[in-house]
């Protein structure tokens, strides 16, 4: 009865927000190219600095997609080419060290895009293109079950983000469509009311609990360098943002609520021309992305 505290429906990481990077195409010591790694590495979203070794994939990974509970990193999916696979595979942020097998998704696939609440994850889309969207129950180790199907088929490729409540599935080749799902009761998708506007396919994608932030991609010439925001609870088209310190596609994103971390791509004129940048904004301003450090790696496509 003497002061007032301020009670919330998340968990806020604050300054305790660990980004991990997962798997992708890889650039290897002799210059030539991986087509899937098993690295991981992760920084302090708080901080600014190169990433450190995070620990090693149970299976080698790319063009994979990913989500996070407030304890443990999941990487959905796998493909190369022809090639894709359907496992799930998860590690615990707070210490590190090499993932393991969590289950099996409802079907194989690659360029998938994943989002999640406090309790479930969401896997949906993929190359083909694919309308096909799964979930996990994040606590209960074991494979996915069907959750719905999207409006449109699309090959996210992490062009994902979510709310407590929502999860959104903003653009992805070949659709600039925007729709959304509720986490809590399964379903086909629904249309957001707006299109993305800057970014084209291969974006790098996080948020906050409000807002949805995308960076890079195939839009603009030759790669873009946009950043568009989404309002999660209002729809709508996107809006300009600002721009990330060299426009590339592939990039990989994570978040804090505050703010919001690009890291990796591939710059022109092919995505395997690939860069270890990690850049970031704040989320609740506008504005260019600065320099936070660099990947441990030169990767692209991962999660």
């Amino acid at each position: 009865g003497v002061e007032w505290r301020a009670v919330n429906s998340y968990v806020d990481m604050g300054n305790r927000g660990r980004a991990v990077w997962m798997g992708g195409n890889q650039t290897n010591v002799a210059g030539g190219q991986d087509d899937h790694c098993a690295t991981t590495d992760y920084v302090q979203i708080h901080t600014l600095g190169n990433a450190i070794d995070f620990g090693t994939l149970n299976q080698s990974t790319a063009q994979n997609s990913s989500y996070g509970s407030s304890i443990e990193a999941f990487s959905n999916g796998f493909g190369q080419s022809s090639t894709q696979q359907n496992y799930i595979q998860n590690a615990k942020f707070a210490s590190g060290g090499n993932f393991e097998d969590f289950g099996d998704l409802t079907r194989v696939v690659r360029m998938s895009g994943s989002c999640n609440s406090s309790t479930r994850g969401v896997t949906g889309g993929g190359a083909g293109p694919s309308n096909v969207i799964d979930y996990l129950e994040l606590q209960t180790k074991g494979d996915s079950l069907d959750f719905g199907d999207l409006l449109v088929s699309r090959r996210p490729n992490n062009c994902t983000f979510s709310s407590p409540t929502r999860g959104v599935f903003a653009g992805g080749g070949p659709s600039d469509n925007i729709e959304f799902i509720i986490f809590a009761s399964k379903g086909n998708g629904i249309d957001f009311g707006g299109v993305c506007t800057f970014a084209g396919g291969y974006k790098a994608s996080s948020s906050s609990t409000t807002r949805g932030i995308q960076g890079g991609g195939s839009g603009g010439a030759p790669y873009g360098p946009a950043i568009e925001s989404h309002e999660i609870a209002s729809g709508g088209n996107a809006t300009r943002f600002g721009d990330l310190t060299i426009g590339r596609l592939g990039a990989n994103g994570a978040s804090t609520q505050t703010r919001a971390v690009f890291g990796g791509g591939g710059v022109a004129p092919d995505a395997a021309n690939r860069r270890n940048y990690i850049d970031y904004v704040t989320i609740s301003s506008s504005g260019n992305a600065e320099d936070f450090g660099d990947l441990t790696t030169k990767r692209c496509m991962g999660a």
